[in-house]
């Protein structure tokens, strides 16, 4: 293995005027001693089944976080749906654009702001003073840690808060959603 890297390397060192341009595959072994270059796979086959096992592997993954992707947005769909029409700040639908690349970052936001401040608004008009932010705090750190998962290093801690704190909010809207149905409006 160290003899044709150390015989390229002599030919590289001796012969500095014919490597101007690129060197041919030809050219290559003639410097390397006559020794045929190794791909990284030796057969065909070997190549065409590593890069069809990577593709696969690939698609899974992309195939399981879009199933992730679809329960979080369903966790968080699902009790918002439940507050009457009138206190939605955002339209339950918006909630499925967390799915749409790019704009899912954009929607967290609104997510992060809309959801919980459309449950303070029932729950005062219900005059239920017991559920504090309705999560608003959480959320806004969950959309700020997602938002911080993009930045090289940082994501190591902020996607371990996002991950966090996602679970925390979406624990409090189902908690929210649950006292909706035993609380009645004062009107």
């Amino acid at each position: 293995c160290a003899l044709p890297i150390y015989s390229l390397l002599l030919a590289l060192q001796t012969q500095p005027e014919a490597f101007e341009g690129q060197m041919s595959v030809e050219e290559l072994q003639q410097a390397m001693g006559g020794q045929r270059l190794t791909a990284l796979f030796p057969d065909e086959g070997v190549a065409i089944s590593f890069w069809g096992l990577l593709l696969c592997m690939m698609l899974m993954m992309l195939a399981i976080s879009f199933v992730i992707s679809i329960a979080v947005a369903w966790f968080i769909y699902k009790p918002y749906s439940k507050l009457p029409t009138d206190y939605q700040t955002l339209a339950p639908g918006w909630i499925w654009g967390m799915l749409v690349p790019l704009a899912n970052l954009v929607v967290i936001l609104l997510i992060a702001l809309q959801v919980p401040e459309a449950f303070k608004r029932y729950f005062s008009h219900v005059g239920d003073s017991s559920v504090g932010d309705c999560g608003k705090t959480v959320a806004q750190i969950w959309a700020i840690a997602t938002l911080c998962c993009f930045v090289p290093i940082v994501n190591y801690i902020a996607g371990v808060v996002a991950l966090v704190c996602l679970i925390l909010f979406t624990m409090k809207l189902w908690e929210l959603a649950a006292k909706i149905g035993r609380t009645t409006p004062n009107m």
